[in-house]
């Protein structure tokens, strides 16, 4: 896989855990993992023969996890937009983060339990945004902004006019 950006994804201790959870939502394959050399860390911390990171491949693209052994601070001025196929795909993956301890956000965002944010958008609306009629585009925007989950059908509908 040959990927020039690789988003990398800060874990307190539990990177592998989340790299489990990704794969089983979104699909993919864990690609392999580093371990901490003997007596290395983070700054203070002895992490050595731990997990440092995890790559794993979802959707056709490269994340790492990394144990970083301090809490993170995840805000949404971050996130990842997962392109779906059909609302049924949206609903699985809504449900998946919901199941195990995510929360809710407008517009089709919504957090994980390690707190990441995510985007979780129909591929025929990001259509809609590619295609660049100005009209249709904010029909579709306005309808989106009294969602939580996106609904593919009403999106459409409202950019169709």
């Amino acid at each position: 896989m040959t990927q020039a950006v690789i988003p990398n994804l800060w874990c307190n201790t539990d990177a592998e855990a989340a790299a489990a959870f990704y794969v089983s939502v979104f699909g993919g394959q864990r690609l392999g993992e580093m371990r901490y050399p003997e007596g290395a860390g983070p700054p203070g911390i002895d992490a050595g023969g731990e997990i440092c990171t995890v790559d794993i491949e979802i959707r056709g693209s490269r994340i790492t996890l990394i144990n970083g052994y301090t809490d993170p601070e995840h805000t949404a001025s971050c996130s990842l937009l997962v392109l779906c196929e059909d609302q049924a795909d949206i609903d699985r993956i809504w449900q998946a983060m919901l199941d195990a301890g995510g929360a809710e956000l407008p517009c089709g965002w919504i957090t994980d339990r390690w707190g990441m944010h995510w985007q979780i958008v129909p591929r025929r609306f990001q259509e809609v945004i590619d295609a660049g009629d100005p009209a249709a585009l904010a029909r579709a925007f306005a309808a989106m902004m009294d969602m939580r989950k996106l609904d593919e059908a009403r999106l459409l509908a409202a950019a169709g006019g």
